[in-house]
């Protein structure tokens, strides 16, 4: 195990703003960590990546830094390290060392941590009396404005934890502390509604600086810091707190920033439409790697509500609806999804005052379900969902007067004096379901900087991507400048932060990372002929597929929808010259063509997605039964329409469909790859095989598998559940992967019925004629979070284990098979790199190139860890996915020979490469490796078959009941093809 320097020569020039962060080159020699030379950065010199005319992101050429230093020194005392035979994960077996290299810069600052100094963590216990989790904020946010103790750092992530450093807070271990609330403003009286809470706080551990620094120095490879995820939560909790007490900035979740002066025409916000703002802020987190601690900091985007009145807010929502086929009393359903949570401030009048109330935070549109916490006789009255200031009545008492009903448009118009201007407007509710407190529309206001977890539209989702889509040297100029200050880690010019003050010092420059470019496999079609790459992408030109599909065991025919006040499809009336032109391209890939079947009619006329059951009703009158049909949608294709038909298609009729847009099916110059793309599809649904890559042994007798889940959003229905898809190889030639899908509980991400899922996955790879199960299990887990690594291995590995164990036979299992190999694969993660010089840059976009993989200098050299960028990003900052080894029996098992075992990084390293080119829907290597990719589209795919319990803000009660008992089990006409493809 190497102990990598730190150092790395001395970079000429100035940073960012002033002849660039590498700036003059040259060769120096930078010292290590433990006082030995080590080779310092490569030579300097090439051309800018980006010249900014005020300072910009100049990457002319220096040198890469640090080298290999010598070892450490010998500790000063023994660390609270402790020594595994066993460690949790399989360690690095070596680093990769295929390819090119190159160096590149990554997005992360380092963090120098003080020495002989403690952090002290306390527990904050249940409030008394108790308080909501967003009370709970405001309230520890109260304590920490009145516990300013001198000579003593103390911060909180105003949840579970209190750190103090250098010493402990005075008080013993055990104190209770009172914090009255709402404040009391200077010069004023206490509020009406202000109580004391008391907030118990415990002193639970203390993490020792030096003890972190010594582990990240060690070269034991056995050595394990047991308080290592602690002290990391610890660390963010420190960084991050200056954001989450700046008034000038807003935060989201406990990493994000963005400016609080949140307005249209601002620089980095955009309007959304729909009441929505598109904002540009930063992320920052704490990270361990080998030798130092870093602090990642990316560009990071967010939805926020306009703030303003409640009415414009609203009006703007309804704006974006014109268009859709939804009923009005839907559309009230969607806007009160869209409301939800938002928070406002009455503004009211008594007699000549105008009164401003506290915050209040909207729960949705009164309905007839509110007070249900409230005596029968004393429950609101509301004739309808959303019921406006007429419609909606409560129970009033007033001393002096009898109690009855009052409406809401009378109650404002007696205790107010104030007639409503706008009485048919839907009466929002401001309390709860159980106990409604409601108020008219007109006499709020939105709050600022409120990021929004409604679900954004395409119009939307394409403005975002557009505001997010900049290119690396923007980002990086963005994330220097700026995310280096706004995040608090500005230690040299901000001394008032608690950074700062605790001892820490961060390092004002990107750091430097040796990286390798591979070399692409050669896709490979019918006969073995291959096809070259070019920047990860090859031409199907002259090319049959690999295995075509028999179009003619296969009856087909085509539909073509309509809908009123959208464009008909070109060949609605003449659709021959579609036919000829698919006829001609299908047969240019090697798929024998044969005619369509003849229906009734070809044309069907929608009026909203219910009744894309006519389509179907068509297609299955016609003998022999048709098993493939291509949808022609009009333009643009409704989402609900699109899921109403594959849920149709896919689990009642067992029909297979292609949905395509008809106004691409025009004779232009993109008509041909269009079709092409269609073509692809075709194959792979008849059972075919459009490509394979050349893994040489690699994956004899080996299944790999690939597994996510898909969980509701927050504007979901209560009752949506979590989707579990499987994807699995049947066969070394990687060309079809047939899926299963399971439901389980709503959010759990671990996979509960994962033997089941694995069983006919097994099942399936016998019974397309292998001779046994597979020797080896490799699986690409996506959509596990790092706090979730060791939840996989103690949940998940036992039930793919005791699928094995129900079929493999004895013998085999003795043999030591089936030997599985889990593979986690991060996408949600904010690692960026950056070319160092224009040379290894793409010409156009000037990210990093197809194949770039970084396996050290943001990573630990025990965990055995890459990142891959095996695709061309096209637009914006190219982003890697982050593959982690957290189990393995291929490739270092008990019974894998020596020199495997030497060669087992460059040997996963290559073979996930590879198998990010035999995605079969494209002829371009793609992001994420393609098991993953493909589970990825099998739980989308589930999601339109739930589509009124994930994406629909209306669900009466009994289609509710209904939609909750759902099964979304396949037909078996497709259960065992690529039926989501």
């Amino acid at each position: 195990m190497s102990d990598h320097g730190r150092g790395g020569g001395r970079r000429g020039g100035g940073r960012f703003g002033g002849g660039g962060q590498f700036g003059g080159g040259g060769r120096d020699r930078g010292r290590g960590p433990g006082g030995g030379r080590g080779r310092g950065g490569g030579r300097g010199g090439g051309e800018d990546l980006v010249n900014r005319s005020r300072g910009g992101f100049d990457s002319g050429g220096g040198g890469q830094g640090g080298g290999r230093g010598g070892g450490r020194g010998g500790s000063q005392r023994g660390p609270d390290i402790h020594h595994k035979t066993t460690p949790a994960y399989p360690l690095r077996p070596a680093f990769g060392a295929m390819g090119r290299k190159l160096s590149l810069w990554s997005n992360y600052f380092e963090l120098k941590v003080p020495q002989n100094v403690t952090l002290y963590r306390y527990n904050i216990g249940e409030l008394s009396p108790a308080a909501t989790p967003k009370k709970t904020v405001l309230i520890i946010r109260e304590l920490m404005r009145q516990c300013e103790i001198p000579n003593l750092v103390v911060v909180t992530d105003f949840k579970k934890f209190i750190l103090s450093t250098p010493g402990k807070i005075p008080g013993g271990p055990i104190m209770s502390m009172t914090v009255h609330y709402p404040p009391t403003m200077n010069g004023m009286e206490p509020p009406r509604n202000q109580k004391p809470y008391t907030v118990p706080i415990t002193q639970d551990k203390a993490y020792s600086l030096s003890d972190l620094s010594q582990f990240m120095g060690s070269t034991d490879p056995s050595a394990v810091y047991p308080a290592k995820e602690e002290m990391v939560q610890a660390l963010n909790i420190l960084c991050n707190y200056h954001a989450h007490t700046d008034d000038n900035v807003v935060t989201v979740g406990a990493h994000k920033v963005f400016r609080r002066n949140i307005s249209a025409g601002n620089p980095g916000v955009v309007n959304l439409e729909g009441g929505l703002l598109g904002v540009k802020g930063f992320f920052a987190s704490v990270r361990l790697a080998t030798s130092r601690v870093l602090v990642n900091v990316n560009v990071c985007h967010s939805a926020f509500y306009r703030s303003g009145k409640l009415s414009e807010l609203i009006s703007a929502y309804r704006k974006s609806l014109i268009g859709d086929a939804t009923a009005a009393e839907r559309a009230t359903y969607k806007e009160a999804a869209f409301l939800k949570r938002v928070k406002v401030q009455p503004t009211l009048k008594e007699g000549k005052s105008q009164l401003v109330h506290g915050l209040r935070t909207i729960w949705g549109y009164a309905t007839k379900k509110d007070g249900e916490d409230l005596p029968e006789n004393r429950r609101p009255k509301v004739s309808k969902h959303a019921g406006n200031a007429y419609e909606v009545s409560f129970w009033y008492e007033k001393e002096g007067q009898a109690p009855r009903y009052i409406t809401v448009c009378d109650f404002f118009k007696e205790k107010y004096r104030m007639p409503l201007v706008s009485p048919n407007e839907p009466v929002i509710n401001v309390g709860t379901l159980g106990r409604p407190v409601y108020l008219p529309v007109e006499v709020c206001n939105v709050v600022p900087g409120q990021a929004a977890k409604a679900k954004l539209s395409a119009a939307q989702m394409k403005e975002m991507i557009t505001l997010a889509a900049c290119g690396p040297g923007t980002n990086a100029h963005e994330i220097y400048t700026n995310g280096f200050k706004t995040t608090g880690l500005d230690t040299g010019t901000n001394s008032m932060t608690k950074l700062k003050q605790s001892g820490f010092t961060s390092v004002k420059k990107l750091i430097a990372v040796p990286a390798r470019v591979l070399v692409p496999p050669r896709p490979l079609y019918y006969n073995n002929k291959p096809s070259d790459t070019k920047d990860g992408s090859w031409n199907l030109r002259e090319r049959h597929f690999r295995k075509c599909g028999k179009l003619k065991l296969a009856p087909w025919s085509y539909i073509m929808l309509t809908t009123p006040g959208f464009k008909t499809n070109p060949y609605a009336q003449d659709p021959q010259g579609f036919l000829d032109s698919l006829k001609r391209e299908l047969t240019k890939t090697g798929i024998e063509y044969s005619l369509p079947v003849t229906l009734r009619s070809h044309i069907v006329q929608l009026f909203n997605d219910g009744d894309a059951d006519k389509v179907f009703i068509e297609a299955s009158r016609i003998l022999p039964k048709i098993r493939l049909l291509l949808v022609i949608f009009p333009s643009p294709l409704s989402a609900a329409t699109y899921s109403a038909i594959k849920k149709q298609g896919d689990i009642i009729y067992g029909i297979a469909t292609i949905c395509v847009v008809g106004q691409k099916l025009k004779d232009t110059p993109s008509f041909a790859q269009y079709i092409g793309n269609m073509a692809m599809k075709f194959n792979l649904k008849l059972g075919g095989e459009n490509h394979s890559v050349n893994f040489g042994s690699e994956l004899q007798n080996t299944m790999i598998v690939g597994i996510d889940v898909t969980h509701p959003s927050p504007s979901s229905s209560e009752k949506a559940p979590s989707i579990a898809g499987m994807v699995a190889s049947i066969d070394s030639n990687l060309g079809q992967w047939p899926a299963v899908i399971r439901r389980q509980g709503s959010r759990v991400e671990m996979v509960s019925r994962l033997d089941d899922m694995l069983l006919t996955r097994l099942r399936l790879w016998k019974s397309k004629g292998n001779a046994k199960y597979p020797d080896n299990i490799l699986v690409y887990r996506d959509g596990v979070s790092e706090g979730q690594y060791e939840t996989v291995i103690k949940k998940e590995l036992p039930l793919l284990r005791k699928a094995c164990a129900s079929l493999y036979p004895p013998q085999q299992q003795k043999d030591g098979f089936p030997r599985i190999t889990i593979v986690i694969v991060g996408k949600r993660h904010h690692t960026r790199f950056f070319p160092t010089n224009r040379s290894d840059a793409m010409e156009k976009t000037f990210n990093t190139p197809p194949g770039t993989i970084v396996d050290r200098g943001v990573t630990e050299a025990r965990n055995w860890d890459f990142f891959l960028q095996p695709h061309n990003a096209i637009q914006g900052t190219a982003r890697p996915i982050h593959y982690f080894v957290i189990h393995d029996e291929m490739f270092q098992g008990k019974r894998i020979q020596q020199h495997q075992k030497k060669l087992a990084a460059n040997r996963l390293e290559e073979l996930t490469h590879s198998l990010c080119y035999v995605y079969g829907r494209a002829t371009k290597a793609v992001s994420v490796v393609t098991p993953a990719y493909y589970a990825d589209i099998v739980c989308e795919r589930a999601r339109c078959y739930l589509n009124r319990l994930f994406d629909d803000s209306f669900s009466s009660d009994a289609k509710e009941a209904k939609a909750s008992v759902e099964g979304i089990e396949i037909h078996p006409n497709l259960v065992n093809t690529m039926f989501y493809i």
